[in-house]
């Protein structure tokens, strides 16, 4: 996953979603849940950075679900990130929904002390007038 994160930094997106599917269908193969939600989030932030809510809405869903099973509480808050983001990247997507994930990643972020993503939820939310 690290060679698809380097070709997604340096803008080989094609390169990228391959190395992305070849890792899921490994962590899918081999029950590995944790990798299996990694990749789907990074899988979301790729479709964020082309501009495919949809994919990226779907891919951070899937990501949500794995990290709430396995009780993965910074994982769940960068989907939460993923998922406010893809929703208002939709263009006729819930703005309230998508304000409501990333409002919700924010407090939890701060709670964790996770400042990474607050800081990302709060740029978010400050672009929205927030």
């Amino acid at each position: 996953m690290r060679i698809a994160k380097i070709h997604r930094v340096e803008e080989r997106y094609a390169l990228a979603a391959s190395e992305y599917k070849r890792a899921h269908l490994a962590a899918v193969d081999f029950g590995c849940r944790k990798l299996e939600a990694d990749v789907l989030s990074e899988q979301s932030r790729l479709a964020l950075t082309l501009g495919d809510a949809e994919t990226a809405r779907l891919r951070a869903m899937g990501s949500l679900q794995i990290c709430n099973e396995l009780a993965m509480g910074l994982r769940v808050t960068t989907a939460l990130v993923d998922l406010g983001k893809a929703t208002l990247l939709e263009g006729d997507g819930d703005l309230d929904l998508g304000r409501a994930y990333l409002d919700l990643a924010r407090t939890m972020a701060k709670r964790q002390g996770y400042w990474l993503r607050y800081r990302d939820a709060e740029k978010t939310l400050g672009e929205l007038g927030e």
